[in-house]
């Protein structure tokens, strides 16, 4: 028994014949679908920044319309540019909302997974609560799906600019997990692993571009996508990224 879960993350995606930084982000999108179809897994789990720079209806339900032809189950949660009450609509997302916020957790096979909001840049009191109580369960490991890394990861663009507001409260909550905690996110647009106590953080490439992580200042560093397969198979958590050519009209290395 298992499961495999295919973890899509920064897709930016924009209006109809936009092409932010001169990529085609919609081509870039379905690229990774089509991938994501050959392989089979039992779930998607989109981590957020599904649109390039304002939430929009529309381009939600453009994304859904890809999506839902794979007959493949599908949980989005929130990025710093989406907006959850809207994603929650269009998505169909189970439960409730919660202080504006869209979180929840799944039982799958003994391993508990968990899904937060962290979309306006921080996790709210309510939230960090509800995870406390939830990291409390007695279950072979957790498997977290947040936008915003907790882990320092050697990003300093990002890390100075973006980084989650309290970072080191939701480490600290994740750290009393009586389990091993397996963190996958998104945002700083790089593939990074970090480890601290029984908390292992796996950033995801972006659908979009990944940035330089040795510059202070912006810089993207190259235009490849990626994706992450992770994979629970008898007591073994496995995972690994897919890259492929992103589709680029052009190159520009300014930051708007």
């Amino acid at each position: 028994m298992g499961f495999r879960i295919a973890q899509v993350t920064d897709t930016h995606i924009g209006k109809e014949g936009e092409y932010p930084y001169g990529v085609d982000v919609r081509a870039n999108f379905m690229r990774i679908l089509k991938d994501i179809e050959a392989l089979g897994p039992d779930l998607i789990v989109h981590t957020g920044d599904m649109v390039f720079r304002d939430p929009d209806e529309g381009i939600y339900r453009w994304i859904k319309r890809q999506l839902d032809p794979l007959s493949i189950p599908y949980y989005a949660i929130s990025g710093n540019h989406d907006d959850s009450a809207v994603m929650k609509e269009v998505f169909a997302l189970p439960g409730e909302l919660r202080s504006g916020r869209w979180y929840t957790a799944m039982l799958k096979e003994g391993i508990q997974l968990l899904f937060l909001d962290s979309g306006v840049g921080d996790i709210d009191g309510e939230q960090l609560q509800w995870l406390g109580k939830r990291l409390k369960e007695r279950v072979d490991a957790h498997i977290v799906f947040v936008h915003h890394p907790v882990l320092e990861a050697g990003v300093p663009y990002m890390e100075a600019n973006y980084r989650l507001a309290n970072q080191e409260q939701l480490r600290k909550i994740l750290g009393s997990a009586g389990s091993e905690v397996y963190v996958f996110c998104g945002h700083y647009h790089v593939h990074r692993t970090s480890t601290q106590g029984h908390i292992h953080q796996h950033i995801t490439p972006s659908c979009f571009f990944q940035i330089d992580a040795h510059r202070e200042d912006f810089g993207i560093d190259h235009y490849r996508i990626g994706w992450r397969m992770i994979e629970w198979q008898d007591g073994l958590l496995r995972h690994y990224v897919r890259y492929h050519d992103g589709v680029v009209l052009q190159s520009e290395q300014s930051a708007d």
